[in-house]
């Protein structure tokens, strides 16, 4: 009787080793998290007043979605987003796009830039005063603003739904002249 009972606490002591091996580690790298802030320290510098002014009040604040490999390999950002509607079911919304350059190859971000300008196409318009280079549009309904400083490209799109118009200008340039400066002090 003593020996089945230690042959059973073995086991079980097995048992217990390959479970404590098949747990999950929390120290583990996450793959799609870039370098610097997080999404949520990264999206929330862009002031509540900035959000108000583009969306209107009371605004919902999405979480942020981590961007990696896109446009190309070693590209990392976050997407920030939010959103007001109201009770009739109108819609106004602001997402940024940031994305980092700084671990894809050389002559990456010049290749995005000049696609998104090719993307924005001639009725595109420069933007003085946000970053190195900015341009905006208009593309199928949505109030669009790129801009480009250091190893940074962020694309913020301003949208809308039934009878109320998009974030203006002024506000797409100052949520994406925040995040250029985040994003480069980081």
């Amino acid at each position: 009787m003593v020996l089945a009972v230690g042959l059973v606490g073995c086991s079980k002591g097995s048992d217990d080793a390959d479970a404590e091996k098949a747990k999950p580690t929390t120290s583990a790298a996450i793959p799609n998290k870039p370098a610097g802030l997080d999404g949520d320290e990264f999206c929330a510098k862009v002031p509540e007043q900035v959000i108000a002014g583009a969306v209107g009040e009371p605004f919902r604040t999405y979480d942020p979605v981590p961007l990696k490999d896109f446009p190309v390999p070693g590209v990392t950002g976050f997407e920030c987003q939010w959103e007001w509607r109201s009770p009739k079911g109108e819609i106004r919304s602001l997402k940024v796009d940031a994305l980092s350059f700084a671990g894809a190859l050389e002559g990456s971000l010049d290749a995005s830039w000049k696609g998104t300008v090719d993307a924005m196409g001639t009725e595109s318009s420069p933007v003085d005063n946000v970053g190195e280079e900015a341009i905006r549009a208009e593309l199928q309904g949505l109030e669009t603003l790129s801009a480009r400083q250091g190893n940074w490209q962020i694309t913020s799109v301003a949208s809308s739904k039934g009878d109320v118009e998009p974030a203006s200008d002024g506000s797409l340039v100052w949520a994406t002249s925040v995040l250029l400066k985040a994003a480069n002090e980081n």
